[in-house]
């Protein structure tokens, strides 16, 4: 996978919102490797699968697909 790109990097309407979602993101991450840590799937599904819709949402169609694996791979056990 390249590099993570966004869709709306072009589109100054979206700009401030992009740079909040980016904000937040390494604390998204963090939950998501503390849960993992903690051996707590159903809670780390539950943020892959939000995640998974708000990369969608801010642009950042890698992050969806990744955390789309995520959510499956979770859900296959």
């Amino acid at each position: 996978m390249g590099p993570i790109r966004n869709v709306y990097e072009i589109d100054p309407d979206m700009c401030e919102i992009v740079r909040e979602f980016t904000t937040e993101l390494p604390a998204r991450i963090a939950k998501l490797e503390a849960h993992l840590a903690a051996g707590e799937l159903r809670e780390l599904q539950t943020l892959a699968h939000q995640l998974k819709g708000a990369g969608g949402g801010y642009g950042f169609p890698q992050i969806t697909e990744l955390a789309a694996s995520l959510e499956q791979a979770l859900k296959s056990g």
